[in-house]
């Protein structure tokens, strides 16, 4: 952790990310003492993960993807090429301005289509129905209302060390909105920290440390597909089709005493 990290007070999301991301440029996502080429070798290799298990779904090609806080795009650009319809959402102005930045501008490292579907292998009624790449639609969204979209308005959902970043006094609240906005049975990939700390939060309260249970009753129909050993911190990566009532109770509902 560096210096001007400990000088940001406590936590407040958005006035964080958006600071991180105004402060780092494309390096605000990930662990702070990466170099650009830490990150892109990390979340590729995180990235190949969590596409490898989605081969087992079935997933036709096309369907509503919401990247539920995308930072600066680099899944959700990876998630287009591969045939869904992306929407991205973050809270951070400059996080999106940034992700933007990466769509007028692509990537040299871009793959065409036939190496895209070979490294990040995706079931075969996606991978030989491909269209040519539409470039992921991205919504900045406040941390307190709900998402801006209707009920049952994506088929996937998708997060990486997102959840983890959301403190436990909107966790309920965050949960319920992602179940609602995701159609009933809808596909659900997560990957978050569950690295088993002698703290509930870290130092600067910017990351819970949650365990996978709670991961597992928060979306009922996940289950942990693989775990990922990130500068020693266990992640684990949840996949399922989730049922149609979240696991925690309502928001504003008081816990009954059992």
């Amino acid at each position: 952790m560096n210096e001007p990290e400990r000088r940001l007070g406590a936590y407040e999301p958005k006035s964080f990310w958006q600071e991180r991301a105004l402060r780092l440029g494309p390096r605000s996502v990930g662990y702070v003492q990466w170099s650009e080429e830490d990150l892109r070798r990390h979340t590729d290799a995180i990235r190949s993960r969590m596409f490898r298990h989605l081969r087992a779904q079935p997933i036709a090609p096309g369907q509503a993807l919401l990247d539920f806080g995308c930072g600066t795009g680099h899944f959700a650009f990876r998630l287009a090429e591969v045939g869904f319809r992306v929407t991205g959402v973050d809270i951070a102005p400059a996080m999106l301005r940034l992700a933007r930045l990466r769509r007028a501008r692509p990537n040299p490292r871009s793959m065409d289509r036939a190496r895209t579907t070979a490294q990040d292998p995706l079931p075969v009624s996606v991978c030989v129905q491909l269209r040519p790449v539409k470039n992921p639609h991205f919504v900045l969204v406040d941390s307190r209302p709900g998402l801006p979209f209707r009920s049952a308005t994506f088929d996937v959902l998708w997060t990486h060390a997102v959840l983890e970043h959301v403190p436990d006094a909107d966790f309920e609240r965050v949960v319920a909105e992602l179940v609602r906005v995701l159609v009933p049975g809808g596909l659900a990939v997560l990957c978050e920290n569950t690295f088993r700390h002698h703290r509930r939060t870290s130092e600067l309260g910017h990351v819970v440390f949650r365990s996978e249970e709670e991961y597992r009753t928060a979306f009922p129909g996940v289950r942990v597909v693989d775990r990922i050993l990130v500068e020693g911190q266990r992640h684990s990566l949840f996949v399922g089709r989730l049922s149609q009532r979240t696991g925690l109770r309502p928001p504003g509902q008081k816990r009954v005493p059992r």
